[in-house]
Parts: C-alpha cells; sequence; structure tokens
C-alpha cells in the first residue's frame, strides 16, 4: 500500500471517530474500595490481517477495551479485582471478530518491613487470529475461525528481607493452564500446563544497585501427544545470575545471564543447553525524555513446527513529551527464531510510531503507524504487514 493511500486511510480514520478518551483516570469510592473504570476505542486499517506471504486479505478493524478495576489499598497493603475486556469487528471479515475477557485478582501483603507477599490469579478467554499460532502460514486459510482458548494461571511470591538490607531472599511459585476451545482437530494438542518454582539469592553492593543468583524450574505437560506421536513433555532448569541498578534517576536497568537446560521427557527429541538473557536499559537525560534498549533470548513453546522454539529479540524506544499535553513514541525492533529438530529459520524485523495528545484530562487521542515483517527459509511463513491506527481513551 502506498504512502498516500496510508495518509489517506489514517484522515478517513480520524474523521470517522469522536474525541472521547482517557487520560488519568479517576476513581468513584465505593465504601472503602475504589473503582477505576476506563475505556478504549481502536479504529485501525490492516492491509494483511492474516499474516500472508501471498494473496494478503486487508481490513479495517475496530476494537473497544474497556477496563473496570476494584481496589482496596491500606497502607503497604493492595488488593485489586480488575476485568479487562478487547471486542474486535473486522470490516471484511466478520467470521475473525472476537470477544476477549480476562477477569484478576492481584494482592500485595506486607507482614512487616522484612517480608512481603504477592499473590496473582487469573482467568481469561483468549484467542490466536488466523495466520498466528498453530494456524500460522498458509495454514490460516483452512481455519473458519480463529483459535479460541480458556487460560487460568496463578502465582505466589514471598520476599525476605529488608529494603536496605545486605542480603534477602525471594520464593516463588507459579501455574498456568491453556486448552483450546475449539478447531480441536488442530489446536487440542496445543493443550498444556506449565508449573514452575524460583528461588532468588539477592545483596546489595550500593544503595542503588544490587546483584543476584537464581535458581528456576519448569515442568511442561501436554494433555495429547501431537500427531507425530512424540510428546512434547519435559522440564526446564535455568541457573543466572545479573544485576539490577537505578542511578541518580537517570540510569535504570537490569541483566540477566543464564544457562537453561531443556530436558524432553522422549528420547527422539533432542535435549538442549541454552545460554538465556535478559537485559533492559532506561536512560533519562531529561525528565520528558526517555531511551529504552531491551534484549532477550530465551525458548519457547512450538506453535507445531520442530521441538521448540529458540528466540531471540532486540528493541529500541524513544519516548518524548513535546509539551504536558503532547507525547510520541519511536519504537523499532528485530528477532530471530531458530526451530529445534527442524530446518526452518526465521529472521523478524518491525517498527511504528505514534503521536498521543490530552485533550482533556479525561480525554486523549493517538494516532500511529506500526511495520512488522517475517523472512523465513520456509517462504510459506514469509509476510510483511501495516497498521494505521487511531485510539482513544475515556475515564471519569
Amino acid at each position: 500500500m502506498s504512502t498516500s493511500k496510508y495518509l489517506l486511510a489514517l484522515s478517513g480514520v480520524v474523521m470517522s471517530l469522536p474525541l472521547i478518551a482517557a487520560a488519568q483516570p479517576q476513581a468513584i469510592a465505593v465504601g472503602a474500595m475504589k473503582l477505576i473504570p476506563t475505556v478504549n476505542v481502536q479504529h485501525k486499517y490492516d492491509d494483511n490481517i492474516f499474516s500472508q506471504a501471498a494473496d494478503e486479505v486487508s481490513s479495517s478493524i475496530t476494537t473497544l477495551k474497556p477496563q473496570l478495576q476494584l481496589l482496596a489499598d491500606q497502607d503497604a497493603n493492595q488488593v485489586a479485582l480488575t476485568y479487562r475486556g478487547d471486542y474486535g469487528r473486522y470490516a471484511s471479515s466478520s467470521d475473525d471478530n472476537y470477544a476477549d475477557h480476562t477477569f484478576s485478582l492481584d494482592a500485595s501483603l506486607e507482614a512487616n518491613d522484612q517480608n512481603r507477599f504477592a499473590i496473582n490469579g487469573s482467568f481469561a478467554k483468549l484467542h490466536d487470529a488466523r495466520g498466528e499460532g498453530s494456524s500460522e502460514g498458509v495454514i490460516a486459510s483452512s481455519r473458519a475461525e480463529p483459535d479460541e482458548y480458556d487460560a487460568q494461571s496463578l502465582s505466589g511470591i514471598y520476599d525476605f528481607g529488608r529494603a536496605s538490607s545486605l542480603l534477602g531472599i525471594e520464593l516463588s511459585a507459579d501455574t498456568t493452564d491453556i486448552e483450546y476451545q475449539n478447531n480441536l482437530a488442530e489446536t487440542q494438542f496445543r493443550n498444556r500446563t506449565d508449573t514452575g518454582l524460583a528461588g532468588k539469592l539477592y545483596g546489595r553492593l550500593a544503595p542503588k544497585t544490587r546483584f543476584f543468583v537464581a535458581l528456576a524450574q519448569t515442568d511442561i505437560e501436554y494433555d495429547k501427544l501431537p500427531l507425530s506421536g512424540e510428546t512434547l513433555n519435559g522440564e526446564e532448569q535455568n541457573v543466572s545470575v545479573g544485576a539490577d541498578w537505578d542511578i541518580t534517576g537517570k540510569t535504570s536497568g537490569s541483566v540477566q545471564i543464564g544457562r537453561l537446560s531443556k530436558d524432553f521427557d522422549d528420547a527422539v527429541r533432542s535435549d538442549a543447553n541454552l545460554t538465556t538473557w535478559n537485559a533492559a536499559l532506561n536512560w533519562t537525560p531529561r525528565t520528558y525524555s526517555t531511551i529504552s534498549l531491551s534484549a532477550a533470548k530465551k525458548p519457547s513453546e512450538t506453535n507445531g513446527t520442530g521441538s521448540f522454539i529458540e528466540r531471540s529479540d532486540y528493541s529500541a524506544q524513544w519516548n518524548h513529551a513535546w509539551s504536558d499535553d503532547l507525547r510520541s513514541n519511536l519504537n523499532v525492533g528485530f528477532g530471530k527464531d531458530d526451530y529445534a529438530d527442524d530446518p526452518r529459520s526465521d529472521d523478524r524485523a518491525s517498527y511504528g510510531f505514534s503521536v498521543s495528545y490530552d485533550v482533556d484530562r479525561w480525554i486523549n487521542v493517538s494516532a500511529g503507524y506500526s511495520y512488522t515483517e517475517r523472512d523465513s527459509n520456509n517462504n510459506t511463513f514469509d509476510f510483511e504487514r501495516s497498521q494505521v491506527m487511531l485510539s482513544v481513551n475515556l475515564n471519569l
């Protein structure tokens, strides 16, 4: 699609939506608690809604994202019950309309200045758009509708040690269960439960710098054997070291590097030992301008190709406030996916920009453009995709 057509599409979007939105959410008193409602409305044009290498299908898409949060806080203790909705309507492909819902409960409790707890639980009804997940590539055309699934998660963290302590410890546990609800001939093989345990010992090097040593283990159990008959069940064990810091209020960040072993229950699949890392740096040369850099390498579960994906990601973004009301964002990213036990390898790239303006305390409007690309050695997975979008936000 040419640049002039993108500008024309964006101008049409701007003229078709009312400027109603939200910037700084306000709360409604409900007894001793607070109710915080917000809503986001977005209209965008997508020139390749199924992420296809050829015969691309385009559509304009309107989404509505309401959120209701009931919040109770006292001193350092906080409990939040939240509903997030995501409703999408495709102008040119009504079969791809969706309605996602997420309910979550988050609690942060501090028994005293040495003992802190966090508990998080959620239940969600979500979807994978056609062309994503197990329907990526040319398989998208074989699905009559998006893949829908339920996701349940529960996690807990115990943190011992004062903020000023030389040493501290953090223990955590989590579990996530994913169950697909339709297109079961293809999706039933992706149902799984992940259960993780982790421990972290950290020490303070300076008032705003600390190091840590971490151990983590995740058990991965699939409900059904894939069509190949070779189970994807297994476990991951990761040993890592790292540090985080916040220097003079201008530079903050963290870095973590480790060694991960991925062991499968089925001897036919190749076990792996990987070097993993996760790094983030935020630089704020001015109070109104921030540059953020990030890099990560880790394994992820396969969508159907190979035994797992060894994924690397790198990104940079610049957030700048031109005034109290006007802000901009520029971002760029690239990555690589290597598929274990399969020759497939993908290179990914993306970039985008957006501008946001606070019309009033309760009204914000933003416009933007994004581009994503995948270049695979299996050209059935290649695609280029561009989106032009306008978002408005509303709160009380």
